[in-house]
């Protein structure tokens, strides 16, 4: 790319555009979710708390197909800047592979969820129903990931997006006769009219092929996608647990941290930006010393970026009180909460730029054991709520786990065996 002034700021370039694209794309699921809480809130507290926690468990389910997106992301990232085409269509063909069966277990997971009789009110039939959109969301997830990985990140957005704006207008419609199965109705439709979409545009551009992917390739793949996914079933789980615990304490208490969550995890998709930026460049560049440049800026932009979403999220207070808001005993229990979950926007910013680079670099293994250590702390703040109903404490034990990832990174750098 270049060294000097023109250099960096080719870099710079390259990555605010790919931030932004990336975060499009990771928006939908959280947006979805918004969404339907604040339509939900027009029928009365206790379908907008409910949806708020199907909504939170489909946001975890949906974390779990980001394996696909990332493990596809580096992967075809190397193969595109080697130029193999060919081996480009068969890693996609078995990503697809892939992709649906993983779709079909997370159905059956959260279909079990929602039978198991754990789930409040109408949150159960929500998430059912919400739940068989997966294979869809996992078919999407495994294409867009190629999309990224050959340098067409703007279109995955696009798909992204187009999905997102569907799920609006389908709920707006389908909440009128059939209140929240409504909106569960929506979520499955817009999924399948994306992957609908993204598959044959997949076709169209030809990264698609007849052939079996290479054993080796398929080893290279397996690795990544298996590491990804320990380290998104522990997210998963984690904010599963959380949500549970602030259910546990009430349905006020429950639907402003569902509230608060919504918001604060479509703030953190926009910093997942980052991460998705320092993943694509670090995949597909070789120079050692461009990589040198792009992670210094990722690393150093996203502490500012952090302390301008924190802010940015706490001056929304008011908004999510008086707009969002089912009740008015919602918006108070909103205030404890905020502070805690902005402090948490800030030390994510930094620890998922981190990731990104982690990922580009195809370390999933140092990065899984550093987060299953933060994760730690959220199941632990989870507990604490348990026994004390102080649902702030989950924000607490959030902003705490991303801190501990944060310190081990830099303690593994500083020891010269790794990190960032």
């Amino acid at each position: 790319m270049g060294s000097g002034f023109p250099g960096r700021l080719a870099v710079i370039a390259l990555v605010l555009g790919l931030a932004l694209l990336s975060a499009l794309l990771r928006l939908t699921e959280p947006v979805v979710g918004l969404i339907d809480f604040w339509f939900a809130g027009s029928i009365d507290v206790e379908a907008q708390a409910a949806v708020g926690l199907g909504a939170t468990m489909m946001t975890a389910a949906a974390w779990l197909t980001g394996p696909l997106l990332f493990a596809q992301t580096t992967t075809v990232g190397g193969l595109h800047a080697a130029g193999e085409s060919e081996r480009i269509r068969q890693v996609v063909r078995s990503a697809l592979s892939s992709a649906v069966k993983m779709g079909l277990v997370l159905c059956g997971l959260m279909l079990t969820v929602s039978a198991s009789g754990l789930l409040p009110g109408e949150a159960a039939p929500y998430l059912a129903i919400r739940a068989t959109a997966l294979p869809f969301t996992a078919l999407s997830m495994a294409i867009w990931g190629g999309f990224r990985g050959v340098g067409m990140t703007w279109l995955a957005a696009l798909l992204a997006v187009s999905a997102t704006v569907a799920h609006a207008g389908l709920a707006a419609v389908l909440i009128v006769p059939f209140g929240t199965i409504g909106l569960g109705l929506a979520g499955v439709l817009a999924q399948l009219l994306a992957a609908i979409a993204s598959f044959w545009l997949a076709c169209r551009l030809k990264l698609v092929g007849r052939k079996r992917v290479e054993r080796s390739d398929h080893r290279i793949i397996g690795n990544a996608q298996t590491l990804l996914t320990i380290r998104s079933s522990s997210l998963g789980v984690a904010t599963m647990f959380m949500a549970f615990s602030a259910a546990s304490a009430g349905t006020v208490a429950g639907a402003a941290y569902q509230l608060s969550y919504q918001i604060w995890i479509i703030v953190i998709m926009i910093t997942d930006g980052w991460k998705a930026a320092g993943q694509v460049l670090l995949a597909r560049e070789q120079d050692p010393q461009t990589r040198g440049h792009v992670a210094k800026f990722l690393v150093s932009i996203s502490a500012a970026l952090g302390v301008v979403l924190s802010l940015i999220f706490l001056s929304i207070l008011p908004f999510a009180q008086s707009v969002m808001s089912g009740s008015p005993e919602v918006a108070r229990a909103l205030a404890p909460l905020w502070p805690w979950a902005a402090a948490a926007v800030f030390c994510a910013a930094i620890a998922l730029a981190l990731d990104g680079l982690e990922f580009g670099r195809g370390h999933f293994a140092q990065n899984l054991w550093r987060t299953l250590i933060g994760t730690l702390f959220w199941i632990l703040g989870a507990v604490v709520v348990f026994f004390t109903g102080a649902v702030e404490l989950l924000w607490v034990g959030v902003a705490t786990g991303f801190s501990v990832r944060i310190v081990i990174n830099l303690i593994t750098k500083l020891r010269g065996r790794g990190g960032t």
